[in-house]
């Protein structure tokens, strides 16, 4: 899922309906990291088409705030500054997409459907990470 979110959830939208009419039950999506972000979209996005074929949404650690480490990597003056992007394997629309501004402005034009039963699931740590690498 190494796209923009517009396409990967275009090309969710697309599965989920091949699913459906392949076995004609109800799709439960369960989604980590960026696929929560774009299974999310793309309910957002096409919902007319698919209320009818999604039971549920569950996401796992999905940056659906926006994730400071692509903002920091895009942003001038930070990260992004000694960081050689090309590295960024895939379209670097994706990175751009997970930044902060990007999904509040996402979040504004497109909502999640009041109808549809979603769980997130989160984790946190309570040591710093210098110490679980030692």
């Amino acid at each position: 899922m190494q796209a923009s979110v517009d396409k990967n959830a275009k090309e969710i939208k697309d599965y989920i309906e091949e699913i459906y009419w392949g076995s004609g039950k109800h799709v439960l999506l369960l989604w980590h990291s960026k696929g929560g972000v774009d299974s999310a979209a793309a309910l957002s996005m096409y919902w007319n088409e698919l209320k009818d074929k999604v039971a549920s949404l569950a996401l796992a650690q999905s940056p659906y705030g926006g994730s400071p480490i692509a903002s920091d990597i895009l942003r001038e003056g930070q990260l992004g500054d000694y960081v050689n992007i090309p590295f960024v394997k895939g379209d670097m629309q994706a990175l751009e997409d997970l930044t902060y501004e990007r999904l509040k402005d996402f979040l504004r034009k497109y909502h999640m459907p009041e109808d549809l039963p979603i769980v997130s699931f989160h984790t946190e740590a309570s040591i710093s990470p210098a110490v679980l690498a030692t």
